[in-house]
């Protein structure tokens, strides 16, 4: 269900692509979703209210409007919209987006480092997809989905792509990390992940495609 035959130069067509469109990118891949569903967050560090307001969307409305807007103005100036990564399939059965918010800060030859460490774990086992950067780093968004029993293990997969460098056998080893861990720790409590579709409030840039892994 993950893996797709689409090769990264097939995917060189999506390079500028925002979060909506590579969604739906996906979706038409992968007609056995009939639902996704949009999750209201109003980001605030250092707190851990798992309390987001979910809203479920068929696929021909999702597919063709845009609602994300609407459904954060409902809650206030501050607040945004992501598309969750549970999805609803056509045999009633659940799924989820392969999405990842990246670590790494935006710097020349920082995606090709990105991809040599997914090629590592996350690749091999669940495909490949688009980098989008954002304003400060990168989020990814797989051409796959996988059986909402893999989805703890498609986690550990991430945070295993870190970079670990021995510098000396009396010294720690350094980790140099691919995925953001406390979005991985967030994703193990709420139980799905997320990729943000508005620009509101703080999150004023949109994410758009850069590169293809």
């Amino acid at each position: 269900m993950a893996s797709e035959s689409t090769t990264p130069t097939e995917l060189e067509v999506c390079i500028g692509f925002s979060t909506l469109e590579c969604a739906r990118f996906v979706m038409e891949r992968h007609p056995e979703i009939a639902r996704v569903q949009l999750r209201a967050y109003n980001y605030r560090p250092d707190t851990h209210d798992q309390t987001e307001p979910l809203l479920p969307v068929d696929r021909d409305i999702f597919m063709t409007q845009s609602i994300a807007d609407e459904f954060a103005s409902r809650y206030g100036e501050n607040w945004n919209v992501v598309l969750d990564s549970l999805v609803k399939l056509q045999n009633g059965t659940s799924a989820h987006f392969l999405m990842m918010d990246l670590h790494p800060p935006k710097f020349d030859g920082i995606t090709d480092f990105i991809r040599e460490q997914m090629q590592r774990t996350v690749i091999p086992r669940f495909g490949g997809g688009f980098l989008l950067e954002t304003n400060r780093s990168y989020q990814f968004f797989g051409t796959g989905i996988i059986p909402q029993d893999m989805y703890r293990e498609y986690l550990a997969w991430f945070q295993l792509a870190d970079k670990v460098t021995s510098i000396h056998p009396s010294l720690p080893r350094q980790h140099t990390m691919v995925a953001d861990h406390r979005y991985i720790a967030y994703s193990h409590l709420r139980g799905t992940t997320g990729l943000r579709l508005t620009t509101r409030a703080d999150k004023a840039v949109e994410p758009r495609v850069v590169a293809i892994v």
